[in-house]
């Protein structure tokens, strides 16, 4: 059960989630438009 505030790390991290998100990421690795558009969300 996912709980952001527990203590118990297997509580508030997805390992499904990390995994889906390394797989988009090394499949965009890549992607100089959406690598661009991150970065560009960032700068403040």
């Amino acid at each position: 059960m996912y709980n952001p505030k527990s203590a118990h790390a297997e509580e508030f991290i997805d390992h499904g989630e990390i995994m889906e998100t390394l797989d988009y990421a090394a499949k965009n690795r890549s992607n100089r438009p959406l690598i661009e558009e991150i970065i560009n969300k960032i700068k403040v």
